[in-house]
């Protein structure tokens, strides 16, 4: 018995020593494949974060500039500037399917491969996507109408409420559990939001934040919350690429955007035209508008919700001290302090389990 049991040690020490000696040869190279994996991914992550921020604080201060720059009668309605964006994306999406499928296909058959993958292979899943971008087209149209009426940086804080109006919709809809801690988070975000609203006197570019612009920033916020949610239903539950996703967002939405050119400005479309007082300027906002949306889906490819969130709570920082500099735009200590309330709240509400 005393022989058997001496005998087991050294076949398990045996097993060990070649598992250390295999450790030491192939080990090596996987750990340096990860670690060059880890780090590109990193670098990948982190350049989607730096363009998100510039994105988002850019957008925001260029259509705030783009309409108080001008006579009020020499602004472009915002509502075909929407559809242009739609169109401009669609075309951006349908020039990467293209491009992905270019080595495969030629031709013909390589510019109808866009509309076979978004429309013509499943009719009835694209019209998932109908309800979302009707929500979109309405949010768009009630984000410049806000950006209008709002300072920009008023603007950036209460839109940090679809955060709120996001999680709501996440419980309603996909019974997603959120913790204790995230509520308070979330509590923290709303003390935040309401410090912001203590003083709307605060002049810049010769214009207050009224009540109408924050109704309509409320009203983006929820069509934002509910939409998005609704997306990410459909998304995971389906095949195609959020390339795709985005043609038929993009379809859906000029009809829609279309809709509410003839519904609310068929007047001023019908004797000044459609393209009525665009300028460079316009066109660089509408370009913005359609990377955004193209940018987002390269987040939810290569990054997460967190990054996401993370940028955009600073391109809130950005946006105030810019608008500060040269917007005419006064830092009270009241929207400061909510300021800081709805980074922290933000960032914590991302990062709490």
């Amino acid at each position: 018995m005393s022989s058997t049991t001496e005998k087991g040690p050294p076949q398990k020490r045996a097993q060990n020593d070649d598992d250390v000696e295999q450790c030491a040869t192939g080990a090596p190279n996987d750990r340096e494949k990860m670690l060059h994996d880890t780090t590109d991914n990193q670098m990948l992550k982190l350049g989607v974060f730096i363009l998100l921020v510039l994105q988002t604080t850019t957008v925001v201060l260029v259509i705030r500039y783009s309409q108080v720059s001008v006579a009020p009668d020499k602004v472009y309605v915002s509502s075909t500037a929407v559809v242009c964006g739609e169109a401009l994306k669609v075309l951006l999406c349908f020039g990467q399917i293209m491009y992905v499928n270019s080595d495969s296909l030629s031709g013909i058959e390589l510019l109808k491969k866009p509309l076979q993958e978004s429309i013509l292979e499943n009719p009835m899943d694209s019209l998932k996507m109908a309800v979302p971008a009707v929500l979109f087209a309405v949010q768009n149209n009630l984000l410049f109408y806000a950006l209008a009426n709002l300072q920009a940086s008023v603007y950036q804080i209460l839109y940090q409420i679809k955060i709120l109006t996001t999680a709501m919709f996440l419980v309603v809809m996909l019974q997603k559990e959120i913790s204790t801690k995230k509520w308070a988070w979330l509590f923290l975000l709303f003390c935040g939001v309401s410090l912001t609203q203590l003083k709307f006197d605060d002049e810049e570019g010769g214009k207050e934040s009224n009540i109408q612009g924050i109704m309509a920033i409320l009203g983006a916020c929820c069509t934002s919350g509910f939409a998005g949610v609704y997306m990410e239903k459909v998304v995971k539950g389906s095949a195609p690429s959020i390339f795709v996703r985005n043609v038929q967002l993009g379809v859906f939405g000029i009809i829609s955007g279309l809709f509410i050119v003839v519904s609310k400005d068929f007047d001023i479309v019908a004797n000044q035209g459609f393209f009525a007082n665009y300028t460079a300027l316009t066109w660089f906002t509408i370009t913005l508008h359609s990377l955004g949306g193209i940018l987002i889906a390269c987040v939810i490819k290569y990054a997460d919700n967190l990054i996401k969130t993370i940028a955009t709570s600073l391109s809130v920082v950005l946006s105030s001290v810019i608008s500060w500099m040269f917007l005419g735009f006064v830092l009270t200590p009241q929207f400061a302090m909510g300021a800081i309330l709805v980074l922290a709240s933000a960032y914590g509400y991302s990062t709490s389990p």
